[in-house]
């Protein structure tokens, strides 16, 4: 029961325009359509695309809304803007430079008189990757270049059917990671712990009719109306910059702090936070476990009882939560999606779903800190000698302890070398990658 939210992909190409694939622009809205995409966002490379000619032609316009996009393809990497205009020409697409262009981008015009949203598209896909070309450090999220702008709305942490980025190669096992070094699915957990609020979104990258399908994944937000055809292009921009959204490869989740949406400040005074979970699937699609993400790290885990009916879970979740900090909702299932949604590219499809985080005020002082700036605090007072004599350190999330290594150096080398040393035998990566880096 979708009631009361709309799904969109916002990154669909045809092959006409994109000059790979198979889609013409008949099939690639017959697709949209076929896969109930209700918000269709056309992202052809470096070109402004009106899917609304041929909607019409084929009778669709009551099941989809379309926008005109670009996936700007630079040499800093690939980066989504809409809604734009159809007839007005593409931002110049040879600037490598992300500040010079994101200007440009947000000053393009449209009917519906919004700033365009910028998306990072695949961030960590090798060649074409902006936190690559860029050097964004992939443990600090910090990057030195003069051409790297952190002024965009959402990043791409599941791009295709078979959700690349959201694993890390070193850790994937015998999943494939394609070409990505790094999981942007993490880097996304460090920008949230520095202070950064961005939407984590997952589009198809739809290039074809059949072998990566559009609307795998999709993004679900509130939505004023429920007729496909009226979804407002403004209301779409608007969820986005509020995080109000969730992204998905099949499952369906309505979830709410303390009765508060996705992307709210939720002011806690002290007490646990109650999070209200209702998760649906279609039959084919297997569910299995929900991890709740407290700055990054896994803070509970509970299964998901085994079932095909369509409500799968619907329960509230006391959490006690240990200071401020930001709470996600991330939901797995193990059986691959096939033959429904076949593997590609080596690997499986599998059930996957991230709502985005809620952002605590733990301490209710009205003032939401973030996990960077508290431990930099607890390193610079004496909370650090307090904790560390209780044995409180090893109570943090392997997140939290990769920040108090970054800050290890305040306190000199008597303090700081031991720290370093401990977290070089860490078996959490993150811990065991700041202690090389610092």
């Amino acid at each position: 029961d979708t009631t009361g939210g709309r799904c969109g992909d916002f990154q669909l190409h045809r092959l006409t325009a994109s000059g790979h694939g198979d889609a013409d622009m008949d099939e690639r809205i017959i697709s949209i359509i076929g896969e109930g995409v209700e918000f269709a966002v056309a992202t052809d490379h470096n070109h402004h695309t009106d899917y609304q000619p041929t909607i019409d032609e084929l009778g669709g316009r009551e099941y989809v809304t379309a926008v005109t996009g670009n996936e700007v393809s630079t040499p800093a990497g690939h980066f989504n803007a809409f809604p734009l205009e159809p007839n007005d020409a593409p931002v110049e697409h040879r600037i490598g430079d992300a500040k010079t262009l994101f200007t440009m981008i947000r000053a393009q015009q449209n009917r519906f008189g919004i700033t365009p949203v910028i998306q990072l598209n695949h961030p960590r896909w090798g060649g074409i990757d902006y936190f690559g070309q860029t050097r964004l450090d992939p443990v600090s999220a910090a990057t030195a270049s003069p051409e790297f702008s952190y002024d965009f709305d959402t990043i791409e942490v599941l791009n295709e059917n078979t959700a690349w980025g959201y694993r890390n190669a070193e850790v994937g096992g015998a999943i494939s990671t394609g070409s990505g070094k790094h999981s942007v699915l993490e880097d996304w957990f460090h920008l949230l712990n520095r202070g950064h609020r961005y939407a984590a979104v997952g589009n198809s990258d739809s290039h074809h009719v059949e072998e990566v399908i559009a609307g795998v994944p999709r993004n679900y937000m509130p939505s004023a109306t429920d007729d496909p055809g009226a979804i407002n292009a403004a209301d779409v921009a608007r969820r986005l910059r509020e995080r109000n959204v969730f992204t998905t490869t099949g499952p369906f989740l309505s979830v709410r702090v303390n009765d508060q949406p996705l992307g709210s400040t939720v002011n806690a005074l002290g007490r646990p936070v109650n999070v209200s979970l209702r998760i649906q699937a279609a039959s084919w699609i297997d569910v299995d476990r929900v991890k709740f993400i407290f700055n990054g790290d896994v803070l509970r885990e509970i299964p998901v009882p085994a079932s095909r009916e369509v409500e799968r879970l619907n329960t509230t979740v006391e959490l006690a939560l240990p200071h401020d900090g930001w709470l996600a909702v991330i939901v797995e299932g193990d059986e691959p999606l096939a033959p429904i949604v076949h593997a590609g590219g080596g690997r499986d499809v599998l059930p996957i779903a991230i709502a985005n985080p809620v952002w605590v005020d733990q301490d209710g002082d009205g003032q939401w800190t973030s996990p960077a700036v508290r431990m930099r605090d607890i390193m610079l007072s004496g909370e650090f000698e307090r904790m560390r004599a209780s044995g409180r350190l090893a109570s943090l999330g392997a997140h939290e302890q990769a920040l108090i290594l970054e800050n290890a150096s305040v306190l000199g080398r008597a303090v700081a070398i031991p720290l370093i040393e401990a977290g070089l035998t860490s078996p959490d990566r993150v811990v065991l990658l700041t202690a090389a880096k610092v």
